[in-house]
Formats: structure tokens, C-alpha cells, sequence
């Protein structure tokens, strides 16, 4: 705990995640997005440019999820 003066002290670090494990986890989102989008645009017989849009339809959905997540992670760390 770090004092901030006359007896008060501040509250611990809520955040659950270093910096290197957010990263980590939006470079793999980011792989997850668009190996899927590879997989079923492939698998369906569709065009290069149709994976690539789905890849980044699944990516945003994806980081989206992950967001979410976190944020959930933080607010039950501060309870």
C-alpha cells in the first residue's frame, strides 16, 4: 500500500493483467481472427479476398470478446 498523506493509503492495483500479457493476448486474438476466417472461407471453396474479410470480421469479433472480458475481470478485482 502507498500512503497518500495524514493516514490515508490508496487502494492496491486492481489491474489482473501486465502489460506483456495483454499484448500476448491481442497478437493470439488477432491470429485466432484470422485463422478462422482462413479456415472457413477455405473450407467453403471462397476467394482469397473473402478470407481476408472474414478473417477481420472474426478479429474484431474476437477483440471485442476479449475486452469484455478483461473489463469483467477488472470489475470483480475491485470488489
Amino acid at each position: 500500500m502507498v500512503r497518500l498523506g495524514r493516514g490515508r493509503r490508496a487502494r492496491p492495483d486492481t489491474w489482473p493483467l501486465t502489460p506483456w500479457a495483454v499484448a500476448t493476448w491481442i497478437v493470439l486474438v488477432i491470429a485466432l481472427g484470422v485463422g478462422t476466417g482462413l479456415f472457413v472461407a477455405f473450407s467453403l471453396d471462397q476467394s482469397k479476398w473473402v478470407a481476408a474479410a472474414l478473417g477481420a470480421a472474426f478479429t474484431v469479433a474476437y477483440q471485442r470478446a476479449f475486452w469484455l472480458a478483461l473489463r469483467t475481470l477488472q470489475r470483480r478485482a475491485r470488489r
